[in-house]
C-alpha cells in the first residue's frame, strides 16, 4: 500500500510503517486493559466494534487476573482478548538471547496485520523503554516500526509518525536490517508515540520477568 512521506524523510533515508490505533486513555494502573482495548479497536470490523461486549476490568476482576485495572500477567491479557474481545491473540515468550530473532518475529506479525502488545519498564519523564528492574512494569502497543536506508540515525519525530500510514514491512523482516530497526509504540498515559530502537524495547522487557507486582504504572 502507499502512502503519504514526507519527503524529507525519504532524503534522508527513513522507511515507515505505522497502523492506525484508536489511542485509549487507562484509568489508573489499567495500562494493560487500555493497550487491549487499543488493538480491539484497530483490529475488529465495524459491526464487530458495535457488538456488546462485558466489561474488561469487571471481567478481570472477577476472574482474579487483576484488582484494580493492574494485569501482570500477560497470558491473562490473552486469555481477555480471546474471551472478552473476539480478538485471534497469541501468547509468546521472546527469546531473550536472540534480539536479532525477535524484532523478525514482531515484524513479521506486523507484516501479517497484527499489532503487539508488549511488556516493558516505563522510563521515568519520557516513558520509553528503561531497564529498573520491573518497578516501573507497563504494557505498551507496537504498532510500527522505523527502518534507516543509509546512515541516518535520527528518529523521526512522533508528531510527523502519527500522519503516516501502513506500508508494507515484510521486506524488513530479512537479514541484518533487523539490528537497526526502531519499534513505533503508543500507550495509554500518552498520546505521543515512543520511538525506541528495537533492542531497547527488548532488553526492557527482558528484565521485567518476573515483574514486581507490587507495581505497574
Amino acid at each position: 500500500a502507499a502512502t503519504s512521506i514526507q519527503p524529507e524523510f525519504v532524503a534522508r533515508g527513513w522507511d515507515f510503517w505505522i497502523a492506525r490505533a484508536p489511542w485509549q486513555r487507562q484509568v489508573g494502573p489499567s495500562c494493560g486493559l487500555a493497550a487491549l482495548r487499543m488493538v480491539r479497536e484497530a483490529l475488529l470490523s465495524p459491526a464487530a466494534r458495535q457488538a456488546p461486549v462485558p466489561s474488561l476490568l469487571q471481567t478481570a476482576v472477577d476472574r482474579g487476573y487483576s484488582s484494580d485495572g493492574e494485569v501482570f500477567n500477560a497470558a491473562h491479557l490473552t486469555e481477555l482478548g480471546r474471551d472478552v474481545c473476539g480478538l485471534a491473540c497469541e501468547h509468546w515468550r521472546l527469546n531473550g538471547a536472540d534480539r536479532v530473532g525477535d524484532t523478525q518475529r514482531i515484524l513479521h506479525a506486523l507484516a501479517r496485520g497484527a499489532l503487539v502488545i508488549l511488556p516493558y519498564d516505563r522510563g521515568l519523564g519520557d516513558s520509553l523503554p528503561a531497564k529498573l528492574g520491573g518497578a516501573f512494569a507497563h504494557y505498551a502497543v507496537l504498532v510500527g516500526a522505523v527502518i534507516p536506508r543509509g546512515g541516518d540515525s535520527v528518529a523521526p519525530s512522533p508528531q510527523l509518525c502519527n500522519r503516516l500510514e501502513r506500508l508494507d514491512v515484510a521486506q524488513f523482516a530479512a537479514g541484518n536490517a533487523a539490528e537497526k530497526v526502531l519499534f513505533v509504540a503508543q500507550h495509554g498515559m500518552g498520546r505521543l508515540l515512543l520511538i525506541a530502537p528495537a533492542v531497547q524495547w527488548l532488553e526492557s522487557n527482558a528484565q521485567v520477568n518476573p515483574v514486581d507486582e507490587t507495581a505497574l504504572s
